[in-house]
């Protein structure tokens, strides 16, 4: 099962051959992981030094055999909507004022880089290679191509007087702009053509519904529907561009973040396949205004490029024999049973997954399950990050009801519910919710 050494294995024939925990299967220990067993404590003799046989946590340097190529530094891309209405709410003087405060703070050291993209009707290139800031304008939306073949996306350490200004003088050069459109799927094109050898994490901040170029979208808000049994539709993408452009920076490692600031319709539910299928996150400022919204986004923007961070990871799920995975939620790219791709990872990143008996009949006294994730650490130091849990398996639910953690549980049934909202209606989730509750509640005893 190529599961990762862990706790959990079990030691027979004096330390001689090994049971896996995960699939069952006997093993001849190679010569070189060798240790006789205790006759005292039936241990290892050499447990204090094999950490991944104490602790059911650990990270490993990963070898070259885990490259496809050198590992990636970090790259931060701006994608920012200069519309009317993001000037004049103050959303991108806010924004270019918090990269800016930011820029030291910015994981990576001296291999950071940094790109700039802009949109109205328009979509803007800035090349940064030290000599100021040049604003390139891409006259045709339909033919989207690379003005430079560098310097749009630049090393930080080197080009920071440049970002510096650019950050500085952005909100001025668009202050008396009146151009109300947006042409966010063309700036998504551009930003992707120019991350693509890199990857990286990119953040989107979009105050009007996309109305130009490919991407665009509708007010598509229909009141007389809310209550009805087709209310649901209003959750499910108006188009199905959003999704596969996720797909398309998911497979060159690259994490879209979504900041959505419009005072009308939005269109959540398609804009956020941008995020959900990249590992990103969508956050949304209803009506912002500065004056009442800039400091919390701030403080979310600040944290979202300073937090700690992993590059071009991918988690992989192994499960004990009997069992199977049946679902999992979160923001990732499921590129097979058990293999989520996440471009990039960070540390607020939580999952969740579903399992399910596989096997009637199965009687094993424990479940173990391991996710392995191998990511790039902001350093450029390829690792490999090992949790192995191990439960036991019981017939009695007072034992399940002492040990469950009751917001964890809360928090699954609700991704469930709104899992089922968009693939069937709001009286099915319900239902799921009642029906789910009713049955824990019945099966409760003291």
């Amino acid at each position: 099962c190529r599961a990762y050494m862990n706790p959990y294995v079990k030691w027979t024939d004096g330390g001689a051959r090994w049971r896996c925990n995960l699939c069952g299967s006997m093993n001849d220990t190679p010569s070189g992981y060798y240790s006789a067993i205790d006759p005292n404590t039936q241990l290892r003799a050499d447990i204090m030094e094999r950490k991944e046989l104490i602790y059911s946590t650990v990270e490993v340097v990963a070898t070259p055999h885990y490259m496809i190529r050198a590992p990636m530094p970090c790259v931060f891309f701006f994608v920012l909507d200069v519309s009317k209405a993001a000037v004049s709410s103050g959303m991108l003087a806010r924004a270019c004022a918090t990269i800016h405060d930011v820029l030291d703070k910015l994981p990576g050291g001296k291999r950071t880089m940094i790109g700039f993209i802009t949109f109205d009707s328009k979509v803007h290139y800035y090349s940064l290679n030290g000599k100021g800031p040049r604003m390139h304008v891409l006259p045709d939306l339909d033919d989207i191509f690379l003005p430079e073949p560098r310097d749009l996306l630049t090393n930080l350490f080197e080009a920071k007087k440049d970002v510096e200004h650019l950050l500085q003088t952005l909100p001025a050069m668009h202050e008396k702009t009146e151009d109300v459109e947006a042409a966010l799927g063309p700036a998504l094109e551009a930003a992707h053509q120019v991350m693509k050898p890199m990857g990286g994490r990119l953040s989107l901040f979009s105050a009007t519904l996309p109305s130009i170029g490919n991407g665009r979208l509708m007010n598509r808000d229909n009141p007389n529907l809310l209550g009805k049994p087709d209310e649901h539709k209003l959750l499910l993408p108006a188009t199905e561009y959003y999704k596969e452009k996720a797909f398309q920076f998911s497979h060159v490692q690259i994490t879209i973040d979504v900041y959505l600031f419009s005072c009308h319709y939005t269109d959540v539910a398609t804009l956020n396949s941008l995020a959900k299928f990249t590992g990103g996150q969508t956050n949304r400022f209803p009506a912002y205004f500065d004056s009442k919204d800039g400091e919390e986004f701030y403080r979310l923007l600040s944290h979202a490029l300073t937090r700690e961070q992993g590059w071009e990871s991918v988690i992989r799920v192994r499960v004990g024999k009997g069992y199977k995975v049946t679902d999992f939620f979160g923001n990732f790219r499921l590129r097979s049973t058990d293999l989520l791709t996440v471009p990039c990872i960070d540390s607020d990143k939580t999952y969740a997954l579903q399992l399910a008996v596989d096997e009637k009949g199965v009687k094993t006294p424990s479940v173990s399950v391991q996710s392995a994730l191998l990511y790039t650490t902001s350093f450029g130091e390829r690792r490999i990050r090992v949790h192995t849990l191990c439960v036991p398996v019981t017939s009695f639910t007072t034992h399940i009801y002492q040990s469950v953690n009751s917001s964890v549980l809360t928090l699954m049934l609700f991704k469930q519910a709104i899992a089922m909202v968009t693939s069937s209606s709001f009286d099915k989730a319900r239902e799921h919710i009642r029906q789910s509750v009713t049955a824990l509640l019945r099966s409760y005893s003291y």
